[in-house]
């Protein structure tokens, strides 16, 4: 991570500032995530979260430019086990993970005009993304057929850190619109490499960005 943000600074300090604009971009984000292995998990539920970047944007030529970003993003997936069935009881359990990163997304962007003072954006690029914190949380459904009675829980938050790869990385493409100072952009981040492995079971994100930024 020391070397990436090394090399943001360099980018930065070889381009000249009359070239560079600097911007702060916030947004959510929506997480799609799939598995395979010997048990791959088929219940996965899309997971919203969030994102924080400071971006300085540089201009290349009349058309494009570069996005080389500083990130915090949230994000995660959640799913449920399949429910066990016995002669007294039935269980079921849903759980919910929450994956935090700091990422260094570099992105091209090519800028068209389209008005006086708006122009239509079309991106793309590679990004880098190093773990954080990763956290579980649990709910459970205990049903007793007998007595008809029903109990619910909620485990407390579980710290995960350790379970999971500290790096992950991919291809990130998008579009969008700027108009005066301001910026709104949709994007898509495909994943290159899996964010939990164990066995053969392996556990891949996709994450589909809505961001909106400011730039100065």
């Amino acid at each position: 991570m020391k070397k990436w943000i090394l090399l943001y600074f360099l980018i930065i300090s070889t381009c000249g500032f009359a070239q560079v604009k600097v911007g702060f971009q916030a947004g959510g984000n929506l997480s799609l995530a799939k598995s395979s292995g010997e048990y791959k998990i088929k219940d996965f539920q899309p997971y919203i979260g969030y994102d924080l970047a400071f971006t300085p944007d540089i201009k290349l030529n009349k058309n494009l430019h570069l996005q080389f970003s500083v990130a915090y993003s949230a994000i995660g997936y959640g799913g449920k086990t399949p429910e066990i069935v016995t002669d007294t009881t039935t269980f079921s359990e849903q759980f919910k993970y929450k994956l935090s990163y700091i990422g260094i997304p570099v992105n091209l962007v090519a800028k068209f005009d389209i008005g006086a003072d708006s122009r239509f954006l079309l991106l793309g690029g590679l990004y880098a993304n190093f773990l954080v914190r990763a956290s579980e949380k649990r709910t459970y459904d205990f049903f007793y057929i007998r007595s008809q009675i029903q109990n619910k829980g909620t485990d407390d938050p579980k710290d995960v850190t350790d379970k999971y790869n500290k790096w992950n990385s991919g291809l990130c493409v998008g579009l969008g619109f700027e108009v005066n100072q301001f910026q709104i952009i949709a994007s898509y981040n495909y994943s290159f490499s899996e964010v939990y492995q164990y066995s053969d079971t392996k556990i891949n994100l996709s994450t589909i960005h809505l961001t909106l930024g400011f730039f100065f």
